[in-house]
């Protein structure tokens, strides 16, 4: 379960101390996983986070500690140190918990003396990759290595290893993103596997057949470009899971690859020019509504009212892009807007007379879509016999114009209101809001041509209480004086058929 949150862990309960173990949901982390739960044994509870993630998780557990939970110790796994997190297990420790650490991910040097200063807390950390995550671990339980050949083994397991260590292998890369602890606790013990374990590992290994079949035996497109190749693999139609991972893997001797898992998005990677890639593609003569974005070491392109076809013919038509292509990555964005014309369309600008409002509501127009919004959902909520708390954010540049608390659960909501007759092919988020838990963007739409009464229609992007917004960073940011925005495509967002159905999505609700 990679997205285990803040609330699963404020629902956790038992009697007896117990440890609790939190690891990455990749492979790396769930054989660390496998030699904690040798060590501390079954009864050890297992919790899949991220760097991101850590301090929140560590956070919610020190308030259970304070209150109801019996914990005998806390063990971290193949998570990078980060200051907050550090934070979090000062007040683990501070409840009386040890805390036991491993990590091999490259980490600031004040950052490493700092956890390692902490009383209580045991912390092994190897940048070098000279001892793997699951290495520190045994070494931080003082297991004997020998016993542990064959559970360490599992995560470098190759083509030449026997088919113990390639099961496992495979039904833990069948796991990633949807991890399930009962898996570790039959691996840790070395248990034989059961009929759905072989069931899953099939399917596991079928996908990435067919990644192989679409990379080796297919003839793709490659394209010589600035001393960089770029290889086009349009994998559309192909049902293979896990796609541009796995065909990321198999080209070692390109700068550039192109994978198009779907009919909606373009993925493309670098290996060594992954900091210029970003800077590449928003160079390139894209046409009105494509749109690019990504971190560092990847980019989307969002084909937009443009379609799929216009994001292929660009790519695979060196002779429309610029000269020097080494100059042209090298050449900062020309605007905030990433090189697209800064007029848009006026239905982009200016909706159907109403004030223009890129973020959180403030015009007379979006302040009475606003309390007719929270009308309709307070007298929902009061219907069901429970109370709704809304709070007003604290400043202009407040991700959440508003929070909504009920029953314990807070959310920050960006609330955005365009007429339903506007068409708009972006919703603006607040930049401010891609890190913030709870964080979640309603996009009102209203149908405003009967003045007797508003119809209000909803667009949702968020995800469970105590998550983020998923991937908001990798698209366009526009500047503002109220705060940077993101140029979020209104096909990101789902709709939502009712007020009840939008509190079940703010609150978690099945």
């Amino acid at each position: 379960m990679e997205r285990d949150s803040y609330v699963a862990i404020r629902d956790l309960e038992w009697t007896e101390k117990r440890a609790v173990v939190f690891v990455h949901g990749d492979v790396e982390g769930m054989v660390t996983a496998c030699v904690f739960l040798r060590s501390r044994g079954p009864e050890t509870e297992v919790r899949f986070t991220g760097a991101r993630r850590l301090a929140r998780d560590l956070q919610a557990l020190a308030d259970r500690i304070t209150t109801d939970l019996p914990v005998s110790e806390v063990l971290i796994g193949n998570v990078p140190v980060r200051p907050a997190a550090i934070g979090a297990a000062r007040q683990l420790l501070a409840a009386g918990v040890p805390v036991v650490w491993v990590d091999h991910h490259t980490t600031r040097q004040n950052l490493l003396e700092e956890v390692g200063s902490l009383d209580g807390l045991n912390f092994l950390h190897d940048a070098e990759l000279e001892a793997p995550a699951p290495t520190l671990a045994a070494r931080a339980m003082e297991i004997d290595l020998d016993g542990l050949e064959r559970l360490l083994g599992i995560d470098g397991a190759g083509e030449e290893a026997d088919d113990w260590l390639q099961d496992r292998q495979s039904l833990l890369s069948a796991q990633i993103g949807r991890c399930q602890p009962d898996i570790l606790r039959r691996i840790a013990v070395e248990a034989d596997l059961t009929d759905d374990d072989r069931s899953t590992i099939d399917s596991h290994r079928a996908r990435e057949s067919a990644a192989d079949n679409l990379v080796f035996e297919q003839e793709h497109q490659t394209l010589e470009v600035g001393g960089c190749k770029l290889v086009v693999v349009d994998a559309r139609g192909e049902e293979v899971g896990f796609l541009p991972r796995r065909v990321e893997t198999r080209y070692g001797d390109v700068d550039l690859r192109l994978i198009v898992p779907d009919g909606e998005n373009v993925l493309l990677t670098s290996a060594d020019r992954s900091r210029d890639l970003v800077r590449l593609l928003r160079a390139l003569p894209w046409p009105a509504g494509v749109f690019v974005g990504g971190r560092p070491h990847h980019a989307r392109i969002d084909p937009g009212t443009a379609g799929m076809d216009a994001v292929l013919s660009i790519l695979q038509d060196p002779a429309s892009w610029p000269g020097d292509v080494n100059a042209a990555a090298a050449r900062p964005p020309r605007n905030a807007r990433q090189g697209r014309p800064q007029r848009g369309r006026r239905d982009d600008r200016t909706w159907g007379g109403a004030e223009r409002s890129p973020g959180p509501v403030r015009g007379f127009f979006e302040q009475m879509v606003e309390q007719r919004v929270m009308a309709d959902l307070t007298e929902t909520v009061w219907r069901a016999g429970e109370r709704m708390s809304i709070y007003r954010g604290d400043g202009q540049h407040t991700a959440g114009a508003l929070v909504l608390e009920l029953d314990g659960i807070a959310r920050r909501v960006a609330l955005i209101c365009t007429p339903s007759s506007a068409t708009i092919s972006h919703v603006p988020v607040p930049s401010s809001m891609a890190d913030m838990p709870d964080a979640c963007v309603v996009w009102v739409k209203v149908d405003d041509r009967d003045r007797n009464r508003l119809k209000l229609s909803y667009c949702w992007l968020g995800d469970e209480p105590g998550e983020p917004l998923p991937r908001v960073d990798e698209f366009p940011e526009e500047r503002a004086t109220q705060g940077n925005y993101r140029r979020v495509p209104v096909g990101r967002l789902s709709e939502v058929r009712s007020t009840r159905a939008l509190l079940d999505r703010l609150f978690g609700r099945p």
